[in-house]
């Protein structure tokens, strides 16, 4: 019975008695009988009433179990919260480790920026300096965000450093490719370019996938665009395509300028993208700057377009110059 109806019940036995005692025709037989009928009313209403309390202090109990079970779980995953920021932290600290160059090479200038989209990327920046002819440098940027992404670089650092000596681009992009192919599920994938420069400023590029390699002529004349030569990394078995390997020639202070599509893909608040006309321009006028300076400069540019929209992907950005022998 609900609260309503044993309310319903009192007020009409209250309404009975009253009618009773203003009337001053009633027998005493008719007085008591009305006394009966509301004795029985309010016994029934009591049992209703003891009924309605037993249910609420059921109810209070159930809801004191259930409130410290709620508390323990808060407190458990409070726990296992603060233990996932601290193996994040960590992660992020690994990753960082990857992304540094112990020395530069004495025949380049090299500078980087890197801003991860959580506490570890899906981007990854490696390099090689053996301290005699080349630099190696690969920059790659895996499907997604966070710890899923992150496990992919982890994969390719790996094909990387157990393909330090390999002469052959190709044969490292090949032995990443199937890595990718065989051992990740289906949509995780990565571009990838690859950049070997040698100190006479020979330059050897295989690119699958990534966005162009820049190169900006410290002469000040055109761009030169280095297109993807092969698909993404993962994406199809190693005997259905071929990967390639370019080579170029830098002239003295000639800059090259790798980055993840973090940079030209970024949004502002009408959904336009930054695009790579404004990075263009903005390197061939600075050019001559330091490569610190250029790289700042860029980030301005984003933040200034995007009106200081949060970041939606993970953005690194390399910037090599050749100052010769």
């Amino acid at each position: 019975m609900s609260e309503d109806s044993l309310f319903s019940r009192e007020e009409r036995a209250i309404s009975k008695a009253e009618a009773i005692l203003d009337s001053l025709n009633c027998s005493p037989e008719q007085i008591n009988a009305a006394f009966c009928e509301l004795l029985t009313d309010y016994k029934k209403l009591y049992k209703q009433m003891s009924r309605l309390l037993k249910i609420n202090d059921k109810n209070q109990l159930v809801l004191k179990d259930l409130t410290d079970e709620l508390r323990r779980t808060s407190n458990i995953l409070e726990k296992q919260n603060h233990e996932l920021q601290a193996d994040l932290k960590i992660a992020a600290e690994i990753q960082k480790q990857i992304f540094e160059l112990d020395q530069q090479p004495s025949f380049l200038q090299i500078e980087s920026l890197y801003f991860p989209h959580s506490h570890v990327s899906g981007d990854i920046y490696h390099m090689v300096n053996n301290l005699t002819d080349r630099v190696d440098i690969f920059l790659g940027d895996a499907t997604g965000h966070g710890v899923g992404a992150a496990l992919s670089t982890i994969m390719a650092y790996m094909v990387l450093i157990q393909h330090e000596d390999e002469p052959s681009l190709v044969r490292v992009m090949e032995q990443m490719n199937h890595i990718f192919v065989n051992h990740l599920p289906e949509d995780r994938f990565l571009s990838g370019v690859f950049l070997r420069i040698f100190n006479d400023g020979r330059l050897r590029i295989s690119n699958c996938g990534h966005p162009d390699v820049l190169i900006i002529p410290a002469s000040g004349a055109a761009p030169l665009m280095l297109n993807p030569s092969g698909p993404l990394l993962g994406i199809i078995p190693g005997n259905l395509i071929k990967f390639k390997e370019k080579e170029y020639c830098l002239s003295l202070g000639d800059l090259v300028f790798l980055y993840t599509d973090g940079l030209t893909e970024a949004f502002n608040n009408t959904y336009e993208q930054l695009g790579l006309t404004k990075v263009v321009a903005l390197l061939r006028e600075y050019r001559q700057l330091p490569l610190k300076e250029i790289l700042s400069k860029l980030v301005t540019l984003q933040i200034g377009f995007t009106m200081n929209r949060p970041r939606d992907d993970d953005m690194t950005m390399i910037a090599v110059r050749y100052t010769g022998q």
